[in-house]
């Protein structure tokens, strides 16, 4: 909405182009802007056409995020998560929506991948520990998920002696189907 012109307060929606159509301008790439860089972005789009525009922006839906899950789970692939809070999915939201874990996922050697900003395809990778987040408690070790993330679950090398406890938490599927 634009302050004091009523007439402007739209919902529009950023495309997958990264652009939104804005009345007065037309389509404006706002790819890659925080809500407060946008809204000063178009405020100076607006100058050209209004004396002083204040321009407020609000998200009132999040768009789904597309991560790729791979190795030690039931289900691997693809996978589409909605944030029906304002929260963004994390790992454990992404492994519970590709079936859980396998029971030879080494728990203690899950990757993540990240995408950089850029037109280049570079990563930036971290390693995670869900021993530490099981046994310990450690939320860290259960990062917000973005778009493009890679989950990479490794196959444990070695069986640990507390490897069924591990695979019998809450990261397993709830049932197992037999044909």
């Amino acid at each position: 909405s634009v302050i004091g012109a009523g007439e402007l307060r739209t919902n529009t929606k950023i495309l997958n182009d990264g652009k939104a159509i804005i009345p007065l301008l037309g389509p404006v790439k706002l790819k890659g802007l925080t809500i407060s860089g946008a809204s000063q972005y178009l405020e100076t789009l607006l100058k050209k056409e209004l004396i002083n525009p204040k321009v407020e922006l609000f998200i009132i839906e999040n768009r789904p995020i597309k991560v790729s899950i791979i190795g030690e789970v039931s289900i691997p692939g693809i996978y589409k998560l909605n944030s029906i809070t304002s929260d963004l999915p994390t790992v454990i939201t992404a492994i519970e929506e590709a079936g859980g874990i396998s029971k030879f996922a080494d728990l203690t050697n899950i990757s993540l991948r990240r995408k950089l900003p850029g037109e280049e395809r570079s990563y930036k990778k971290t390693n995670l520990n869900f021993k530490n987040l099981i046994f310990k408690g450690d939320q860290s070790q259960n990062p917000f998920l973005f778009d493009g993330d890679i989950i990479d679950i490794e196959k444990v090398k070695n069986l640990e002696k507390d490897f069924l406890s591990i695979t019998s938490t809450s990261l397993s599927p709830k049932s197992i189907k037999v044909n």
